[in-house]
């Protein structure tokens, strides 16, 4: 134990990516635990409608950023950086401007009511400063800032809404009011920090140098866009196509293990991401290279992974049958089969960023596009071949373990810079 704290006292490295992941996990446990806890106080209806809100403005925001917020970790000069946030918040602020046009035309010239719609525009405003401020401070190497903003992110997500709950007459939109509340506040202390830093580094605002980084990295709206959209798609088919072969209580089965598995692991894998993000961004930037730190984080990734896995596989259906009964016994099993494949993803997926790093928006784009197209294949094959909701499982983890392995050495080969591009095909 003494040997760990001393590793992360001289491994900067190390040391941001704990602290990161320990707010973000907080944040997590904060919003997943209190998610059980509100449904003594909101309906169905309620946490229908917040879901509707979550998958609208997941997608949308995609669009309305550009995705220029991915490049503020790549220009050497942090005044491009600045920019490059100020771009992407601009570009969220003045899609939401359209789209509350939109909103107020059909609700005022058509005399509709846009019901929980009404509140996308300042959901997207706000969530596009947000995570524009929050790439910034990442190359900052804030994270502290950064981990302690996450944890009260999801404070306040739980206080929010239990005020919204007594406070609210109709608390249909309670969720989606708390929510939004939570989030203008931590945007808000990012905003701050962003203020401080325009005087502390000494940017330079230009509209001239922001017209021409928006055409320098014109392949994020280009290539990143679609492909964060599809990636999106792909997040919810195995949801509808469970639904549409098996019925809804094999989705509820899915989603219990998706909760339990999938996403502590796309947190945990976020976090650890931000960080590479931030490393190999700077290293390839002077170097033409950033191999020592891919190296470094799949290596640490998959030593790390091996062994909370393993007991997932030995030990999730005792446990489930233990805390939950005979119930989510599918759910277990499911976990247990998809272990090894979301292994493989927990270790990959933050080093998927190297495509962008590398200029290489194209490939992130057409695997994207791959993986949405073999889940969907992965699905039919394991229902009309076998019409089994686990064979299902089966076929979408084998698909899924294939692209991300292959991106894994297509990456890698990224990581060496001009050396790999020599080597690359694709």
């Amino acid at each position: 134990m003494k040997g760990l704290f001393s590793r992360l006292k001289t491994n900067e490295y190390a040391r941001h990516s704990t602290i990161l992941m320990v707010g973000t996990v907080i944040s997590m446990l904060l919003q997943t635990v209190s998610f059980a806890w509100l449904g003594n106080y909101y309906s169905d209806t309620a946490m229908g409608l917040y879901q509707y809100l979550s998958t609208a403005y997941s997608i949308l925001l995609i669009a309305a950023t550009g995705r220029y917020e991915l490049a503020v970790m790549l220009p050497e000069d942090d005044n491009d950086g600045y920019l490059l946030a100020l771009l992407s918040a601009g570009m969220a602020v003045a899609f939401s401007c359209l789209l509350e046009a939109g909103v107020l035309l059909v609700q005022f010239g058509f005399g509709v009511d846009p019901g929980w719609v009404a509140f996308l525009p300042a959901t997207l405003a706000v969530l596009g400063i947000y995570y524009s401020c929050n790439y910034w401070l990442n190359r900052k190497k804030r994270y502290v800032k950064l981990a302690v903003n996450r944890v009260l992110q999801g404070a306040l997500f739980v206080f929010f809404n239990l005020a919204y709950a007594f406070i609210l007459p109709d608390c249909r939109y309670g969720l989606i009011l708390g929510y939004l509340s939570a989030q203008v506040a931590v945007m808000a202390i990012l905003v701050v920090y962003m203020a401080v830093d325009f005087r502390k580094c000494g940017i330079r605002f230009s509209a001239v140098r922001l017209r021409e980084l928006a055409a320098e990295y014109h392949k994020f709206p280009k290539y990143s866009v679609p492909a964060g959209i599809v990636n999106n798609v792909a997040i919810h088919l195995p949801v509808f196509l469970l639904g549409a072969f098996s019925g809804s209580g094999v989705v509820g089965q899915y989603t219990m293990m998706n909760k339990v598995l999938g996403a502590p692991i796309t947190v945990i894998s976020e976090a650890i991401r931000d960080v590479f993000r931030q490393r190999a961004s700077r290293d390839y930037a002077q170097n033409g290279e950033c191999r020592a730190v891919y190296r470094t984080t799949g290596k640490t990734l998959a030593v790390a992974a091996a062994v909370p896995f393993l007991l997932l596989m030995i030990g999730a259906v005792p446990a489930f049958d233990a805390l939950f009964g005979e119930k989510w016994r599918m759910a277990a099993k499911f976990i247990v089969m998809m272990s090894p494949f979301y292994y493989v993803k927990f270790v990959v997926s933050p080093l998927t960023f190297m495509a962008y790093i590398a200029g290489r928006q194209n490939f992130d784009m057409k695997w994207q596009i791959a993986f949405c197209l073999s889940s969907a294949a992965a699905f039919f094959i394991g229902y009309f071949v076998w019409h089994s909701p686990y064979m299902m499982m089966l076929c979408f983890g084998l698909a899924q373990t294939a692209l991300y392995l292959y991106s894994f050495f297509y990456t890698r080969r990224l990581s060496w810079g001009e050396a790999g591009k020599g080597r690359d095909a694709g």
